[in-house]
């Protein structure tokens, strides 16, 4: 179980004396990540200390608190304006109006509240709004913003069953803390009446502590107190409460995609071709029987949390993984074309068996893709209580969805499986037993999942936004894969080579690219290749290169016209190959192509 305390000043002198131990009971008890609000220009310095000092775990917001607008606001908001165009806070807060202790600079606090109201639908940032005594003022100030897009919390929410209707239908979520816990608290009913898709939880610590710590200090370990009484009122297990407040859409883990921002624009394509991942348990005869993807949600009710339009459609019948052939990458490749301009993503759901192949040929299919198309599947069906296919699931749509400035952070044809995110092209199948499938042995991943969602955009592709997608739907399955053992025989080989119709042929080589020196052995592959045929080397070797003429052993290969395939994985190979037959217009352009990167194939 993870929760996430929206609403924190752990970085104030109350935990001067044991921080670094609030922090550790905090996450001890599955609290992953502390939000820090602002107070004003005394509390920036220390604030970034503390996300310095916690990286991935403290993350700091910024704004100007009421209670700390005078008459002479104007530089101090300046400054609170000029840190906040850094780019490095997750949120504009804590804002608002607090009229409990002072109403003689009111007319000032609407002034500031409003300016960075402003900030943060520029930022496309959320707001962290601070309303005590004061929700007519604060709903009558927001009015002026009626049509932006403006999405966020009201901290420490104490209003009434109408001011959370106003606020909820105005976009926004309640925080709720430590007062539902109290004995005579009026937040039980607005809980329950708003349901865990409307909340998100907090401490406001050091202050307001939860029962049994009242009139204690506070802090983030007492969220899970929070977590069990709103999961009491909701009639759920803290479980299911801490997966709604950690998955709605301003608490989720990476809080600058848009979902952060509220956007509901986004739209995911879910493509099942068929695998484990889809099967469930039919209760009548407990055999494995594949879902009905349009209604995931029921099966993963956590996804509807995201706010994206998730669509999917169904290969019929599905397709065991070892059945796929061209025909199959043929009919993704469509379906992707036909609704490119409909969806921001696509996730494939397919068989890990032949995971690896399909991602490569989509990946030489797809020519400019500038959308992602993530694969993913599981080891245990989506059905079990241990699936894996859950959390691969929900990552692939978050992935899949994520943008910047309006672009996709991922354009290219990729695999999601336990935690990371590799080019599809760079990846192959090792275990058929761990839930840690796939591995890319030549390649670092694009994406590395853990608290935080890392993309390491250095490492991804970016297709030229210039061009139109471009979809190659041909492929010439005349191939072969030969792999070296010592002992091979000649009639072997000839028996390959002399196929009929055979174009191309994958020889897995031993090491950096070696195989025997034998005579015949050379001969065979010198005639097949003055025949017209092209001979592609690639390792057997789960990591490393290809590097001809390195040896004596290579060397004579590369004399004979063999073209090297340098670090490219078998799978990248034979669906290049096949690709490139396909639509290629003479022996000369396949093996040139061969030998580049088409899609980042190769290093």
């Amino acid at each position: 179980m993870q929760l996430i305390d929206t609403h924190t000043h752990i970085y104030l002198p109350e935990f001067d004396n044991d921080r670094d131990e609030a922090i550790e009971r905090a996450v001890k008890a599955g609290v992953v990540k502390l939000m820090m609000p602002n107070i004003d220009t005394s509390s920036i310095d220390i604030m970034l200390a503390a996300e310095t000092r916690y990286p991935g775990i403290c993350h700091p917001m910024m704004g100007l608190h009421p209670t700390s607008v005078s008459g002479n606001y104007e530089e101090e908001l300046e400054a609170i304006e000029s840190a906040a165009s850094s780019g490095k806070f997750i949120a504009i807060g804590e804002i608002g109006l607090d009229l409990y202790w002072d109403k003689t600079h009111l007319k000032e606090q609407i002034t500031v509240f409003k300016r960075q109201v402003a900030l943060a639908i520029s930022s496309s940032l959320p707001v962290v709004i601070h309303s005590r005594n004061s929700f007519p003022e604060v709903f009558e100030a927001l009015e002026e913003f009626k049509g932006s897009v403006l999405k966020g919390v009201f901290h420490a929410f104490t209003g009434t069953p109408d001011d959370a209707v106003k606020a909820i239908g105005m976009g926004f979520k309640l925080g709720i803390g430590g007062i539902v816990t109290f004995r005579n608290s009026d937040l039980p009913g607005i809980v329950k009446e708003a349901g865990p898709e409307n909340i998100i939880l907090e401490t406001d610590s050091p202050y307001l502590a939860p029962m049994p710590y009242r009139g204690k200090r506070n802090e983030s370990s007492y969220l899970c107190l929070v977590n069990d009484r709103v999961a009491e009122i909701l009639g759920i297990t803290p479980e299911e409460s801490a997966s709604f407040t950690f998955l709605n859409p301003f608490s989720f883990s990476d809080f600058k995609t848009e979902c952060m921002a509220g956007k509901n624009e986004t739209s995911i394509l879910l493509i099942y071709t068929g695998g484990t991942i889809g099967m469930v348990h039919d209760p009548i005869t407990g055999s494995l029987v594949p879902i009905d993807f349009k209604q995931v949600t029921t099966h993963i009710p956590e996804l509807s949390k995201f706010g994206f339009d998730i669509e999917a459609v169904s290969f019929d019948p599905v397709k065991d993984s070892s059945n796929i052939d061209p025909s199959i990458w043929i009919k993704l490749g469509e379906i992707i074309e036909e609704n490119y301009d409909s969806f921001d993503g696509f996730v494939v759901l397919h068989g890990t068996d032949t995971m690896a192949y399909t991602a490569s040929a989509l990946s030489f299919m797809l020519e400019n893709l500038r959308k992602p198309v993530i694969l993913t599947g599981s080891q245990l069906p989506i059905g079990l209580l241990r699936t894996d296919g859950r959390e691969n699931l929900i990552t692939a749509i978050e992935i899949a969805a994520a943008r910047e400035t309006g672009l996709a952070l991922v354009p290219e044809v990729s695999i999601f499986f336990d935690n990371k995110l590799t080019r599809g092209n760079r990846t192959r199948k090792y275990s058929a037993e761990h839930f840690d499938v796939f591995k890319s042995p030549n390649y670092p991943p694009l994406v590395q999942v853990g608290i935080h969602v890392k993309y390491n955009t250095n490492l991804i592709r970016y297709s030229d936004p210039d061009k139109d997608l471009v979809v190659r739907k041909s492929f010439d399955t005349n191939v072969a894969i030969l792999k070296i053992f010592p002992g091979i025989g000649q009639n072997l080989v000839r028996a390959i080579t002399n196929t009929e119709g055979l174009k191309g042929l994958i020889i897995e080589t031993f090491g950096s690219g070696n195989a025997p020196t034998y005579p015949w052995f050379l001969e065979e592959l010198k005639s097949f290749i003055d025949k017209g045929g092209i001979i592609f080397n690639v390792t057997q070797c789960h990591g490393g290169s290809v590097e001809m003429g390195v040896y004596e052993t290579s060397r004579e290969m590369l004399a004979a016209g063999v073209t090297s395939g340098k670090d490219i994985t078998s799978e990248a190979a034979i669906t290049k190959l096949m690709h490139l037959l396909g639509v290629s217009g003479s022996r000369e352009e396949v093996i040139r192509n061969l030998s580049r990167s088409l899609a980042g194939e190769i290093s």
